[in-house]
């Protein structure tokens, strides 16, 4: 949940808002009265002799319930692949499929149900292998929850469901942000995409009654004469980390030097490669997955004359890695190029409007071709203040064609009213689920611990000490309280793995550039175990409290009576 600097967006409360909140008080209602109304049917003798005993299988289990729901979430699944192979990218708006938001809930509670019908017997494992090794308090630990594991699975689902659908409901927020940033990022280039006024002059061999002549009729070599603006000192300038020249000229004439028939209209892209890493924004990962993309500048630097072509464009001249091309445009002589590798992407190019599509060496391409006015590309300081930039760029009366600033996009992109409202739900319903679990589980320690105060009493009367007893409830803890978080956070990546990249439908791109990727941040994880921290560290430090204010013939006497 960000918040930015705009009016606050209109919420209203419709009907449908109304409807929604009755229905969900109604299945509450109807959750608590539930086991109500099943424990009327029992009398005081049948319910302690039910508590006692501790070997009832669950309903869920006796019903194959975590069965019937991983059935129904493969399904799910499986429309929501067909739909995804179907999808059509026409839509511009955000929009996220309902059935995306339900299957996922099916699926961690199906799954978490069927590791809890093996948990037992993983425990009875472990007992069974250290019978005659593990300590008394440890083998009681065991023992107990081994016995008793129904009485800890309600609680072990609720902790495992609400770290699962909250490392769920984090990895969607981040990827979806994430990937739409990217997007704005990827086609701006930099964080400051400039271009400045360039003086020229035009010569008379070039001009027909104060036009243009036509290019059949022009002198051979003959060129418009630029004056290349100062903006070194730019660098200077505060906030602005890097600055890079880009040279971009569409319909450029490219011919495949070994078949000079096959030739094509291309866009042609200058860079600086000193200066283009350290300024451009690109995933690495977008080019061979072997090679990071600093490799492809360090060889354009070293080798002047290398270029990277399109795969569209390699196509239609028959053009491999290690091939030779030869580019020209109007008034710019003949270059010759080698290929040096075949891309797919390239900061801020559009292979959907530009399919064809060259980038090469600046330095090279204006000493064997032309110069003409290219654009200034900025990386600026994490705390760079735009403003004050802006204010020295209106002081130095700087003269400008062009002037673009991603923050415009990424701003926009924050001000979409179904992105504000999905980060701000999916946040709040997270928080929410912490604080329910986190009471939730000091209820059912102190309860749990109160029912329990025989049996402690015993086993302090049979000799065991209190270190034993603080200690055989921490692994009582680590086993219940730690396993589920652990299996929470196991449940909610594989569900992430399997549901979101679901979601590329619903970003509304119109054909996305980038490919689609999972984001998972470790700050969201390290945000689960510091929650899962503070339940052991409060709940043991409950647990220690009560313990040391028991007494054994209290507890005696408890039982007796």
């Amino acid at each position: 949940m960000e918040f930015v600097q705009r009016q606050a967006l209109p919420a209203k409360l419709t009907l449908d808002t109304y409807l929604y909140a009755s229905f969900a008080a109604l299945a509450c209602f109807i959750s608590v009265m539930i086991p109500v109304i099943l424990a009327t049917k029992k009398n005081i003798v049948s319910q302690k002799r039910k508590h006692s005993s501790g070997q009832a299988q669950a309903t869920w289990h006796k019903y194959f319930i975590d069965v019937i729901l991983l059935a129904i979430a493969g399904y799910g699944w499986y429309t929501l692949r067909q739909s995804w192979r179907l999808v059509d990218y026409s839509h511009e708006s955000i929009a996220i499929d309902p059935l995306l938001l339900l299957v996922p809930g099916l699926f961690i509670i199906g799954l978490t149900l069927l590791c809890f019908r093996i948990y037992p017997w993983i425990i009875a494992f472990i007992t069974w292998i250290g019978r005659k090794k593990w300590p008394v308090h440890m083998y009681t630990a065991l023992i107990q929850i081994g016995r008793t594991s129904k009485q800890y699975q309600f609680f072990m689902l609720f902790l495992v469901m609400t770290i699962s659908i909250g490392l769920f409901s984090a990895n969607t927020a981040q990827t979806v942000n994430q990937n739409l940033e990217e997007q704005v990022s990827y086609e701006a280039g930099a964080d400051i995409v400039l271009q400045q006024y360039w003086e020229r002059d035009i010569p008379v061999e070039l001009t027909k009654a104060g036009e243009f002549i036509k290019e059949e009729d022009r002198r051979d070599n003959v060129r418009i004469l630029y004056y290349e603006p100062n903006s070194a000192h730019i660098k200077d300038w505060p906030g602005i980390k890097q600055i890079s020249r880009v040279f971009t000229k569409n319909r450029v004439n490219v011919t495949n030097t070994a078949e000079p028939n096959k030739n094509k209209k291309t866009l042609l892209m200058g860079i600086d490669t000193n200066t283009f890493g350290e300024t451009a924004y690109f995933r690495s990962s977008l080019l061979s997955p072997n090679r990071h993309w600093f490799e492809y500048l360090n060889l354009m630097a070293s080798e002047t004359s290398s270029v990277m072509i399109s795969r569209e464009l390699a196509k239609d001249l028959d053009v491999r890695p290690g091939g030779y091309i030869s580019l020209n445009w109007d008034m710019a002589q003949h270059a010759h190029f080698v290929v040096y590798d075949i891309i797919d992407y390239w900061p801020s190019w559009n292979p959907d409007t530009n399919p064809y599509f060259v980038v090469g060496n600046l330095s090279y391409i204006q000493n064997s071709m032309a110069i003409e006015p290219y654009r200034l590309w900025i990386s600026l300081e994490e705390d760079a203040d735009r403003g004050e930039l802006l204010s020295k760029f209106e002081e130095e009366r700087l003269r400008l064609t062009s002037f673009n600033d991603v923050l415009d996009g990424l701003n926009s992109l924050s001000k979409d009213a179904y992105l504000t409202g999905l980060n701000g739900s999916l946040t709040l319903g997270f928080l929410i689920a912490l604080v329910i679990t986190f009471i939730g589980f000091l209820l059912y320690w102190i309860l749990s611990l109160r029912s329990r105060t025989l049996q402690y009493g015993v086993f302090r009367s049979m000799g065991m000490s209190a270190r034993q007893l603080f200690i055989m409830l921490f692994w009582e803890q680590v086993l219940t309280t730690g396993m589920a978080v652990l299996l929470g956070v196991v449940i909610g990546k594989i569900t992430s793995i399997l549901f979101i990249p679901f979601l590329q439908n619903s970003l509304g791109t119109e054909g996305q550039l980038l490919p689609f990727r999972i984001v998972f941040e470790r700050s969201d994880e390290i945000l689960i175990y510091s929650f899962a921290g503070l339940l052991l560290i409060s709940g043991l430090a409950i647990l220690s409290w009560m313990i040391s204010k028991i007494r054994i013939h209290q507890a005696i006497k408890i039982g007796e009576e």
